[in-house]
């Protein structure tokens, strides 16, 4: 049975807690002025949750719930619930049935589980699960991408912990008759040789919980060697984008929206610039939302249909880099 996926809806939520970079950056010792220039970030969401928490799946369901009321469904309506996190809620099970749980009874017997690509998790979760519907396995998929950076940040490493907000975004992909989704092309490569350049080295076997005690706490928090990661992902990014349109059987000036993981202002203006992309068609959010990791490409996604800049009919690359080094972009027709 072959059929043609649609995105449905999406949905969205944030921490009610509004974060300044002018206050982080006095509270790290940088200058205000600098830390905005650099970042590009005015403010992000934080969550304000201490210690032990479930704010990750309420957020989740939050996100969820408002793509299902968009749609007119109902969480028994959906064949399958994907979490595409960066980070998951704990080490096992998956996020997906917390999230499920979350949910109680009416919910039960949904599969359910994760796509982990760190900040590209949404993309490779759209690509899976629209090849998914349109091979017949499934007619409705709930997609959710959900993380709390703010829970692992190291302010010792300002330029990395002024980058990021917490979030989650939801998408409904079903089957519509009326109103397709094309997939045009989709690319993913990863450059091993950056692997270490972005993680939380702890918490998995490599650095086990139970040495917590022996190791520094460093090793459970997020670290990132910036630079290192944007040369070797803007050595690659320029040949990746043309194959992939070429792949697509498109050039640059048919896409009507680039919808690019808001990585970092700076980072951000350094390719739109290096690829020829117009302002108009590179779209950013990072300025009020900081860096989402996993939520930052659907966050950006959504907005941007919210606001009407994204409509029926549009070719849309959603399109950027994650730890590994990966990289991946998809093309669709919206």
């Amino acid at each position: 049975m072959t059929q043609t996926a649609t995105l449905i809806s999406m949905g969205l939520a944030e921490p009610d807690n509004i974060v300044y970079t002018k206050d982080l950056a006095e509270r790290m010792g940088v200058d205000p002025k600098w830390a905005e220039r650099v970042t590009g970030i005015h403010s992000r969401r934080h969550t304000t949750v201490e210690g032990v928490n479930d704010e990750g799946i309420r957020l989740a369901k939050a996100s969820l719930d408002q793509a299902l009321q968009r749609a007119d469904l109902k969480i028994t309506d959906l064949d399958v619930i994907i979490c595409a996190s960066a980070v998951p809620s704990q080490a096992i099970p998956a996020t997906a049935p917390l999230l499920q749980a979350a949910y109680g009874e009416e919910a039960a017997g949904i599969p359910a589980f994760d796509i982990n690509a760190t900040c590209i998790s949404f993309v490779t979760a759209f690509d899976l699960m629209a090849n998914m519907i349109s091979l017949g396995k499934y007619q409705r998929v709930g997609i959710v991408s959900t993380d709390l950076p703010s829970l692992s940040l190291n302010f010792d490493e300002p330029k990395n912990a002024l980058l990021f907000g917490d979030g989650s975004a939801a998408a409904i992909l079903g089957v519509d008759d009326h109103q397709a989704v094309h997939v045009l092309a989709n690319k993913m490569a990863t450059y091993g040789s950056g692997a270490h350049d972005t993680e939380i080295r702890g918490g998995g076997s490599a650095i086990p919980p139970k040495v917590y005690a022996q190791q520094p706490k460093t090793d459970f928090m997020f670290h990132m060697d910036g630079q290192a990661t944007f040369r070797l992902a803007m050595r690659k990014v320029p040949d990746f984008v043309d194959e992939l349109l070429q792949e697509a059987g498109l050039d640059l000036k048919d896409i009507d929206m680039v919808v690019p993981h808001q990585a970092s202002g700076l980072a951000m203006k350094i390719m739109k610039k290096h690829l020829g992309i117009p302002d108009d068609k590179f779209y950013s959010i990072i300025e009020d939302h900081g860096n989402m990791v996993s939520a930052s490409i659907p966050t950006t996604l959504a907005t941007a249909i919210d606001r009407g800049d994204i409509k029926r009919g549009d070719k849309v690359l959603l399109i950027g880099t994650a730890a590994g080094l990966t990289m991946q972009g998809l093309i669709f027709e919206y």
